[in-house]
């Protein structure tokens, strides 16, 4: 873990240090699942129905397909569910309420003449839990017995990290790039101290989540993308243009046509 952390800083300030390096920031919103692992076992489902939201900001520098880095500062639901007996047609879910802050570094290839990008999201993410409400649920029912849960400082961590992953597609629109997001988040630390802190907690309950999002970036320079394409690309790019400059000429050359005729009548 201390290894992947110090890889992933040293590829981002090498990417930052660039002075080419090509500036974006944006919004994002999504909507997801959590779910819980716990030690000893204990069979879990996902809770789903978490929204996520918050701002990104990223930069790309000259550096062919992994010349990216990514930063988000979004909230972040989280939760977990499990039936209170095996069968049972009573369940018990909490939800969790956090402020959540991804760091990644972010290998891209370019396509569609590099009008859209395909990327992978790895990183890091840092959290920390504002609120919580657990509530039971019945499959007869519904939901019942439903309230806030209070944080113990004794009983309950508040701060939490892990890993996270992901993958996506981003098009670009003249200054703005639209991105669809599929991530998961692998959670390292606890939302329960250990039971040799607090006797009726686990030994081990990280949570992990799986979300999936979309976001909206503006470009702060006004330059195309940088990094140099491949030579495939760079032909058909020549090519496109090449089109485009002589649909140009004849457009103009039949409207002069057509202002030499009316002229002369």
């Amino acid at each position: 873990m201390k290894k992947f952390i110090f890889i992933l800083t040293l590829i981002a300030v090498c990417t930052m240090t660039s002075v080419t390096a090509q500036h974006y920031i944006g919004i994002k919103g999504g909507w997801g699942g959590g779910s819980a692992r716990f030690l000893p076992n204990k069979e879990t489902g996902i809770e789903w129905g978490l929204p996520s939201g918050g701002i990104s900001y990223k930069f790309y520098s000259n550096t062919k397909f992994v010349g990216g880095v990514q930063v988000d500062l979004q909230y972040l639901g989280r939760g977990f569910m499990y039936d209170i007996k095996k069968d049972s047609d009573t369940s018990y879910h909490r939800t969790i309420t956090s402020i959540d802050l991804p760091i990644m570094w972010q290998p891209h290839a370019y396509i569609f003449h590099r009008n859209a990008r395909v990327f992978l999201n790895l990183g890091v993410t840092f959290s920390y839990n504002l609120t919580s409400k657990e509530y039971m649920k019945s499959k007869k029912e519904g939901t019942f017995y439903e309230r806030d849960y209070h944080f113990g400082v004794t009983r309950d961590n508040r701060v939490g990290y892990g890993l996270c992953g992901g993958a996506g597609l981003s098009i670009f629109i003249k200054r703005f790039e639209i991105a669809a997001e599929g991530r998961y988040y692998f959670g390292y630390s606890d939302i329960l101290k250990n039971k040799t802190k607090y006797e009726s907690n686990p030994l081990r309950s990280p949570l992990d989540n799986i979300n999936i999002s979309m976001a909206l970036y503006y470009r702060l320079s006004k330059e195309g993308i940088r990094s140099a394409p491949s030579k495939s690309t760079a032909r058909r790019m020549m090519e496109s243009e090449a089109k485009r400059t002589l649909k140009k000429l004849e457009k103009n050359g039949n409207r002069k046509g057509i202002d030499t005729s009316t002229e002369d009548r």
